[in-house]
């Protein structure tokens, strides 16, 4: 089989692809990127997720008693709530 140019031009495009479909690819990944940073809470909007939980009520008790400190209960109702994975 022998090609002509414009055989040849059309191989290349489907193997390399199309440089300015890369660019607005590109341009698309870094939109979307810049508007999840927008909306992506900051490290002191998670402070809760960084407390150091205790599993049980008692173990709480127990360990604020040692450390002099209150304890704060969170109460979850719902059938898959967990505080500790950040789903409530």
């Amino acid at each position: 089989m022998r090609l002509n140019t414009v055989g040849i031009v059309a191989m290349l495009f489907l193997v390399i692809g199309d440089p300015a479909r890369s660019e607005r690819q590109s341009a698309q990944i870094a939109t979307i990127l810049k508007q999840y940073d927008s909306i992506r809470p900051q490290d002191r909007d998670l402070m809760v997720f960084k407390l150091d939980w205790e599993a049980t009520l008692k173990s709480a008790v127990a360990r604020a008693r040692k450390e002099r400190r209150p304890v704060l209960l969170i109460v979850v109702r719902n059938s898959n709530g967990d505080i500790r994975q950040g789903h409530c």
